[in-house]
């Protein structure tokens, strides 16, 4: 007892001389006390030590030592490499970290005593394994950065957040991550929180899910500035409950076996519908703002259980079933939307609002096979309707009759697959689209725009800003083609979309609805 007790003497007067750093190591993990915070420290009962609130076991320290380290309040880092994982935590969070090591399976137990921001802690993860995993568990906001991570768990989850308090999940900028579940397993996605997810930052985040969802959340997503590309998953790409919203970034889904993106209402509540700044929202909507969205899927592109609104944005979906689906009402209001059915079951559309369906300001390319789906499907069955009301449309394989029409529409007979084609509005060249050169598509090809739409085929694109997965460019230079001749297309017949070739309703020649 007298060694121990000198020890800590001499290293504590050292400590306070020199005003380093004093490293407390128990196992895996590394506490470190900047001499400036660490005040009086405490060794009592005969076997322990308290340092900032932070009391250690005597026999648990493996060692302890003085350098010249530093490390940034409220942070911890967790550095894998192969089949280990290191921690080193902030000395003035000490007390509210429980961290354990299991070869490289980190497990955090937080308790912090406020959930006011500045005693948010931010856990950094960086390094390699190809068996490790990071799980969290407390009752407070914290901040999770991926710094360079390269993490497959072959039995469940990498990353598991019991919490069920707002997680904000940064990619450090410039930083390249990759996260891969393992099949078999019980866990709900690759990515797992119960609580608020928010995925941000300006790196880069690969995520694929083997056993079910790749990235899920208990409660809402956003994405913000991030690319985000998942590769695959079992179910959904992203699923989440209350609302998922897009602020900007870079989001690419594919290799998923159900939908891209689905969102549900929180389990047995009722919703809310949209609030002031979505404070404590349950509605089941998605809110496209911003950035580029790339989804490709086995069943739905895009699916909302409640409303899905479109602000701005470049989006692309595809699905085996509908290309972009909502239970409730669809506002097409802004950026460039393409949403196609790559399959031919019916039922199938390129656009599928279960309520009204709002085309107000947005330019979009809806896709179906045809016949007896469209490309903009309303539920005329519940005397809902297609509102084309501004911005730029373009179908093919009808849209939804009994639409209610601000805009005129103009139709030819026929098209060129892998051709590309040039819409103008009065003149100006406000859309170069091609036709996707594969896949069952219904007859006609429908146009329209704010002033006197003028189509021309056979278009060379030299330039310009790339959307919709490459199909199309705006704001480009563009040479050659020539003119297309189109036709009037006029409102009415009956129901939702049966009764010409190519879909649409009403029993017309032509294509007419």
């Amino acid at each position: 007892m007298k060694k121990v007790v000198a020890f800590l003497t001499a290293l504590v007067l050292t400590f306070s001389a020199t005003g380093q750093t004093l490293n407390v190591k128990v196992g895996s993990v590394t506490y470190q006390f900047p001499a400036s915070q660490t005040g009086e420290m405490t060794y009592h009962d005969g076997s322990s030590l308290t340092i900032m609130g932070k009391t250690f076991t005597l026999a648990d320290i493996d060692e302890m030592t003085i350098d010249d380290s530093s490390m940034k309040n409220n942070s911890v880092d967790i550095a894998y490499d192969g089949s280990n994982a290191q921690i080193t935590v902030a000395g003035n969070v000490a007390q509210y970290v429980d961290a354990s090591v299991n070869k490289a399976h980190v497990t955090i137990n937080q308790t912090n005593t406020s959930d006011v921001d500045d005693d948010e802690i931010t856990y950094v993860l960086s390094g390699s394994s190809s068996d490790g995993s990071f799980s969290l568990d407390g009752s407070y906001k914290t901040t999770l950065q991926l710094a360079g991570l390269t993490l497959t768990n072959p039995s469940g989850a990498v990353i598991d957040i019991a919490n069920k308090k707002r997680i904000q999940l940064s990619v450090k900028k410039e930083t390249e991550n990759v996260l891969t579940d393992g099949a078999g397993g019980t866990q709900k996605g690759c990515i797992y929180s119960k609580g608020q997810l928010q995925l941000q930052g300006n790196g880069t985040l690969t995520v694929k899910g083997k056993t079910a969802h790749a990235v899920k959340s208990g409660d809402y997503i956003t994405v913000k500035n991030l690319t985000l590309n998942i590769l695959s998953a079992v179910k959904d790409g992203i699923s989440c409950n209350k609302y998922f919203q897009m602020k900007s970034g870079n989001v690419t889904i594919s290799g998923v076996s159900d939908e891209g993106i689905q969102v549900e209402l929180e389990e047995d509540d009722a919703s809310t519908g949209e609030t002031t700044d979505h404070e404590d929202e349950n509605s089941a909507n998605i809110y496209i703002e911003g950035g580029n969205l790339v989804v490709t899927a086995s069943t739905e592109g895009i699916e909302a259980k409640g409303v899905l609104t479109v602000t701005g944005g470049n989006v692309y979906a595809a699905g085996g079933d509908d290309g972009i689906n909502s239970v409730g009402d669809m506002y097409l209001k802004g950026g460039y939307v393409f949403g196609r059915t790559t399959g031919t079951r019916t039922g199938a559309d390129g656009f599928d609002a279960n309520g009204n369906l709002y085309v107000q300001g947005a330019t979009v390319f809806g896709i179906s096979h045809g016949n007896p789906d469209v490309a903009f499907d309303a539920n005329s069955e519940r005397n809902k309707k297609l509102y084309l009301e501004s911005g730029n449309l373009v179908a093919i394989g009808g849209v939804e009759s009994g639409a209610s029409l601000t805009q005129t529409c103009s139709y030819t007979s026929s098209y060129s697959k892998g051709t590309w084609y040039g819409l103008y509005s009065g003149g100006t060249l406000v859309l170069a689209f091609q036709i996707p050169s594969t896949g069952t598509m219904g007859s006609n090809l429908i146009v329209s725009t704010a002033g006197t739409t003028e189509l021309k085929n056979g278009i060379t694109v030299s330039d310009g800003t790339s959307i919709w997965n490459g199909l199309g460019y705006v704001n480009a230079t563009v040479s050659g083609g020539s003119s297309v001749s189109l036709s009037t297309y006029t409102s009415g017949g009956q129901g939702g979309g049966g009764g010409f070739p190519g879909g649409g309703g009403g029993g017309f020649p032509g294509g007419r609805w």
